[in-house]
């Protein structure tokens, strides 16, 4: 098959192809804006099993930890070194909202800005991807 031929259609087949058992999952809206799942799930070509994998090892507690503590210590540069990490995490995941607060924490941090007032809206945003992810895993259980 040529390259010309294989239109962005049969890419998105190929990559159904691929799905745990080859569904599409069940509608979960009620888990936004906490968590994308169609979005995290295209960053898996839709294999609901891998994800839910990777949703249950979600390193935020341990990365939001070492945030906080750096915004403690006064140490700029690891705060803004591990809100990129988080960030990063949160978008290959589909956690918009933990993810938007951990870029507004990097940005300021990088330009030497106050973050300490971020950690509420980090605990909070943290909170809600912790129990997004708990339910989607426990919906995916059964």
């Amino acid at each position: 098959m040529s390259f010309y031929k294989w239109t962005p259609n049969k890419l998105k087949a190929a990559a159904g192809d691929f799905a745990a058992g080859g569904t599409q999952p069940a509608d979960h809206a009620a888990l936004l804006p906490a968590l994308d799942v169609a979005d995290g799930l295209g960053r898996v070509m839709n294999n609901m099993k891998l994800y839910c994998r990777l949703l249950a090892k979600f390193p935020g507690p341990e990365i939001a930890h070492e945030i906080s503590a750096a915004i403690q210590a006064g140490d700029q540069s690891k705060t803004a070194q591990s809100a990129h990490a988080l960030k990063g995490v949160c978008a290959n995941l589909g956690l918009g909202e933990l993810k938007n607060v951990s870029r507004h924490i990097e940005m300021r941090a990088k330009e030497a800005q106050a973050t300490a007032d971020l950690l509420p809206a980090l605990e909070q945003a943290l909170t809600a991807a912790a129990t997004a992810i708990e339910s989607l895993l426990a919906s995916e259980e059964d």
